[in-house]
């Protein structure tokens, strides 16, 4: 996500290509013909070769932006600062607060979305729960088990994952490795433990 210009939804980047391969049709073709009307007159060769310079030079800065916003977000790390260790609760259904943030959360983050995972350590399947705007310091609920017979139990644990992407997640995934792999950043695992009983 790129930084957003005011004649559309292109990034500057695409822009800029787009527009420095204008500029080399001109350079190289003389003049600039749309349906076969002369929109830009035969140039001098001086213009034509000004043309092509301009050309290259937009094209190639183009392709630098497209390069450094990939860097930048290959370098964004989310983490989960809470909770840690013990989770107690009394609920049938038990509620979690989750506190984290993003270090290097760069403009071509904004608009991506945040997901938090929860994964039974004794049973299969990654659960997609709460999502939300993706900001430098976040807050999100987030269940851990179910209710009835699925109901967290005394001592049982699990892992939380909180996820930054710019795609759209299933419900239910079986292993992390199926998560989308483009423009998606996931934390380190938080291992937690329900407890049920109080300690004096």
């Amino acid at each position: 996500m790129t930084e957003m210009n005011m004649l559309g939804e292109l990034p500057i980047s695409i822009l800029l290509i787009i527009l420095g391969g204008l500029f080399l049709i001109i350079g190289f073709s003389g003049e600039l013909r749309i349906k076969g009307f002369i929109v830009i007159p035969p140039i001098a060769p001086t213009g034509r070769i000004i043309f092509v310079i301009l050309g290259f030079i937009l094209v190639f800065l183009g392709i630098y932006l497209i390069f450094s916003d990939l860097d930048k977000k290959n370098k964004a790390e989310i983490i989960i600062d809470e909770p840690k260790g013990e989770v107690f609760s009394t609920e049938e259904h038990v509620k979690i607060t989750v506190e984290g943030r993003i270090n290097n959360f760069t403009q071509e983050w904004r608009g991506s979305r945040i997901y938090i995972l929860v994964k039974p350590l004794e049973t299969e399947g990654f659960y997609t729960q709460h999502q939300f705007p993706a900001a430098e310091e976040w807050t999100a609920i987030a269940y851990l088990g179910g209710t009835g017979e699925y109901s967290a139990k005394h001592n049982e644990q699990f892992f939380i994952y909180a996820v930054l992407t710019e795609n759209s997640l299933e419900s239910r995934y079986n292993s992390l490795d199926e998560l989308p792999e483009k423009n998606t950043v996931i934390s380190e695992p938080v291992k937690l433990r329900v407890s049920r009983k109080r300690h004096p």
